[in-house]
């Protein structure tokens, strides 16, 4: 199995940091990598999530307000 790869430029000071992380995790850079880059998918999906559900109950919370409004001032019809 081969593994297709890119080059993405990063400064030396976060070349630094990915080293150091990946010596003390005794794993590679790119594995540092990979589970940071996962982490922030799952935490914007999240995210999303969250403010899709927020703007869902206050839409939820308009409608209960009008509900029973339907009919107001119509008892003869």
């Amino acid at each position: 199995m081969t593994s297709n790869s890119t080059t993405v430029r990063i400064s030396l000071e976060l070349h630094e940091l990915l080293k150091s992380l990946a010596e003390q995790s005794e794993v590679s850079m790119q594995e540092i990598l990979h589970e940071a880059l996962e982490r922030y998918r799952r935490e914007r999906f999240l995210q999303g999530l969250n403010q899709d559900f927020s703007q869902s109950s206050e839409y939820a919370d308009e409608i209960a307000e009008l509900d029973g409004t339907v009919a107001d001032g119509l008892e003869g019809y």
